[in-house]
This record gives C-alpha cells, structure tokens and sequence, in this order.
C-alpha cells in the first residue's frame, strides 16, 4: 500500500469515529429537547385531534386551536386552511365525537358539515 492509501484509510477512519460520536450525541440533545418541550407546555394550544388520509400525499386534518377548530389540508406541496369552525355547540360535539373513536368519524362529519353548507348555499340561490 502506499502512503496516499494510508492517506485516504486514515481520513475514512476518522470521518466513522466523528460519526460514531455525533449521532449518539444529536440523539441525546433531540431526545432533551423533547422532554424539555413537553414540560413547558409548548405546543399545547395546538392539538392535532384527527387525520383522515385523502390518497397519495394528500390529508385532511382536524385541529384544535383554542376555542377553534381548523379543517386544514394538506398536499406535498401545499398546506391549506379548508374550513374554520368556531361556533361553541359544534366545536363540543367534534371534539367529544373525535375523543370516543366511535360512530361519527372524521370523516363523517366533515361529510355532515358540507351537506349542511351546501344546503345553505342552495337556500340562498
């Protein structure tokens, strides 16, 4: 062998040992941080209730924002607000409907909610 196989053995070994030492070490800062995160409470004013997956790359999902809840879509390239229910009565019932995962999926009620809507809309033709 000669020294620049040496030379090129040596940088590969030392690039496997930096390796070995930075991954346990992120895992540990990313495990922290989580820990961290959930014991000051960030992220609780926002809660994730129900996903309901569309196809290929494409989402719904029902989100609690306070008082609120966002019907949010999302595609590979795109995250878009779809509707905004913020009315108290109809907020109660999703989010005791979402929480019993029984009759009355997502789904449902998404269907539920634009059947009412477009009735509406051809009321007011």
């Amino acid at each position: 062998m000669t020294s620049e196989s040496y030379s090129i053995l040596g940088e590969a070994v030392r690039v496997l040992v930096i390796l070995l030492l930075l991954i346990p070490v992120a895992y540990l800062v990313t495990r922290a941080y989580g820990v961290r995160m959930r014991k000051t409470g960030l992220g609780r004013a926002m809660q994730v209730l129900e996903v309901a997956h569309l196809g290929a790359g494409r989402s719904l999902f029902l989100v609690q924002v306070g008082r609120r809840l966002l019907v949010v879509g999302m595609t590979a390239h795109s995250v878009s607000l779809v509707a905004e229910i913020s009315e108290p009565d109809e907020v109660a019932a999703l989010i005791q409907r979402t929480g019993k995962r029984g009759h009355g999926t997502f789904g449902e009620l998404l269907q539920a909610r634009l059947t009412r809507e477009r009735q509406g809309e051809d009321e007011n033709r």
